[in-house]
């Protein structure tokens, strides 16, 4: 799996860019509040991926190609500012 994290620096939208996974749980392990739960609805690549306090998230953002040379999916984090201005 892949990583990124979206967030609004005033009008611009702004990205963490791909991190791996070792590197996405170094950098937020602290804030992990829960994990996702599958229910039948809920995409593959969700379920056991933590939630996060203070951000919107987890959600499916398609593949790219990790630093290994696979296609990962992509898991993306938005802080709140940058979720209201992407779904207005």
């Amino acid at each position: 799996m892949l990583y990124t994290i979206v967030g609004l620096t005033g009008a611009r939208l702004t990205s963490s860019g791909l991190l791996t996974q070792d590197v996405f749980m170094d950098t937020q392990r602290s804030a992990i509040v829960g994990w996702v739960e599958g229910n039948g609805r809920i995409r593959p690549e969700l379920v056991g991926q933590p939630k996060l306090a203070d951000l919107a998230g987890p959600m499916y953002d398609g593949e790219a190609v990790g630093p290994d040379g696979t296609t990962q999916a992509v898991i993306r984090y938005e802080t709140w500012d940058a979720y209201r201005t992407l779904s207005a």
